[in-house]
């Protein structure tokens, strides 16, 4: 890493995350490690009731591109990423969720549209944990909408 204003910063809100943290940080050092330019990670606890909060703070301590914001009680998912949004120093951001639902590994990909351009790029999940509860009750509102579900 390169000392300095960081240009790229990532935001993740982390809640109960102890069993998965290890492998998340594993893969975010591995990502920076091919990343010239300066980062920061800023981890958000949301209250964990587990030793997330201990281990962020450890990473804090042994690795300075680590930066930990610690909510006094679960305020929630948003709440969490606009404290982080809040505290990010880095030219362009990226939001990951703590469980490695969104790899980190796409940050190239997210980069080279930024590079050609754009000024937000976004991805949209193919599929998600909550996929199986949302999709009935949204054919049931299509259903009485008279739409067809798909």
């Amino acid at each position: 890493m390169i000392s300095g204003h960081p240009k790229f910063s990532f935001i993740i809100p982390l809640y109960n995350e102890c069993e998965i943290l290890s492998e998340l940080i594993l893969r975010l050092n591995h990502l920076l490690d091919k990343i010239p330019e300066a980062c920061e990670i800023v981890l958000i606890d949301d209250g964990s009731k587990d030793i997330t909060p201990l281990l962020m703070e450890e990473l804090a301590y042994s690795d300075k591109r680590y930066h930990c914001i610690f909510l006094s009680r679960n305020f929630g998912h948003q709440f969490a990423l606009s404290a982080g949004l809040e505290f990010a120093l880095g030219d362009y951001i990226m939001i990951l969720d703590g469980d490695l639902q969104d790899p980190p590994e796409l940050f190239f990909d997210f980069y080279s549209k930024l590079s050609e351009g754009y000024d937000v790029v976004y991805g949209v999940r193919k599929k998600r944990k909550e996929a199986f509860l949302a999709r009935p009750n949204s054919c049931r509102r299509r259903r009485r909408g008279n739409t067809s579900c798909q």
